[in-house]
């Protein structure tokens, strides 16, 4: 399969008027971290986690002195969580439906912090009820908060900080004793100046809205572990000032990737200098994964390297930054594969 790409050239920074670097962003098609059976294609958003108690993770400094506990729910921020998960699942358009369970599955004693799997039969019983395929939840999400005020020149400085871990899980109802767990890291940070402590706290979230603006964003970043997304790189490609390689260049700007592999490859073919060859190499690798030829890509992105390391020294800047796109270069063609089998082929659920 070609490999869809959308490319967005962002030319950030030219080294040299003769000759450098241009760097661009590129956007690129990621696997899901988990590939499930091509018969899921119903699936079923659930919260299994224990909400903390309010007066739990949550602390505010002023000047750098431990002012009270804060207190702020979790429950909402569960509920939202599971809501942006779903929201960013159905946006993804990979599965046929997705459906928001809307009672809390976990009511018990247990302190927050424990971990519990679904149950096998509440797996199944779930999915014949619903008529869902898969299980997602949320089986523990806990937040840690602190927020800081602080005055400097006759300003206030008010700023909050958020940290979210917890594990996400995905349950097949034929297999429901052995879910797939995807662990949750990630944290949100906000910073207002005013002119008093009252004034920054009427511009800040308060604890409890602080709490669900990052549950909601966890939810949609943990999307990606369940389906295929895009996903911003950057590369970069040097530039020269012959004409054959400017010519390059501008068909590089307008996206025209063919024709710019051309012109490089003609001025690859016919240079005897080492140097040329590393960079024009390294050109043409770029213009054959923009084009979804990968393999080709990774053996123009080796010559490159071979030629940095013979003449500028394994240590060298340019060693090393080909050495990193070959790296990537192999991501990426272990990542196709991995697609390929998400988007065409049955395949058991992985991690």
């Amino acid at each position: 399969m070609r490999t869809a790409l959308f490319i967005s050239l962002a030319l950030l920074c030219m080294l040299s008027a003769c000759s450098g670097i241009r760097y661009m962003e590129i956007e690129m098609y990621r696997p899901a971290e988990i590939s499930y059976p091509r018969e899921v294609r119903k699936a079923l958003i659930v919260d299994n986690a224990l909400p903390q108690p309010p007066d739990t993770n949550c602390v505010y400094y002023v000047g750098g002195i431990y002012r009270e506990q804060c207190t702020a729910s979790a429950d909402s921020a569960l509920r939202d969580a599971c809501r942006f998960l779903g929201n960013a699942l159905v946006e993804a358009n990979y599965f046929d439906d997705v459906l928001l369970f809307d009672e809390k599955l976990r009511n018990d004693s247990a302190n927050y912090y424990i971990y519990r799997k679904i149950p096998p039969e509440e797996v199944q019983a779930l999915c014949e009820e619903t008529g869902a395929d898969a299980i997602i939840s949320f089986d523990r999400l806990i937040f840690h908060s602190k927020k800081e005020i602080k005055s400097s020149d006759g300003y206030t400085n008010g700023t909050i900080s958020v940290y979210v871990n917890g594990i996400a899980g995905s349950y097949l109802p034929n297999d429901a004793a052995r879910p797939v767990a995807v662990l949750v890291s990630d944290s949100i940070f906000w910073s207002e100046w005013g002119e008093s402590e009252r004034h920054v706290n009427s511009l800040l979230p308060t604890p409890e809205e602080a709490l669900r603006i990052a549950a909601g964003y966890v939810g949609e970043k943990i999307c990606s572990a369940f389906v295929p997304h895009w996903e911003s790189g950057q590369r970069w490609i040097y530039t020269s000032s012959g004409s054959r390689w400017k010519e390059g260049t501008a068909y590089a700007a307008a996206g025209k990737w063919d024709a710019a592999a051309e012109c490089w490859q003609k001025l690859f073919d016919k240079t005897t200098n080492k140097a040329n060859r590393a960079r024009l190499a390294s050109n043409i690798a770029l213009c054959h994964e923009l084009t979804g030829n990968l393999e080709q890509a990774h053996a123009y992105v080796t010559t490159s390297v071979t030629l940095f390391d013979e003449i500028q020294g394994e240590e060298d800047l340019h060693t090393l930054l080909q050495k990193q796109y070959m790296r990537m270069l192999e991501q990426r063609i272990e990542d196709d594969s991995k697609l390929n089998l998400q988007l065409q082929e049955a395949a058991p659920m992985v991690f």
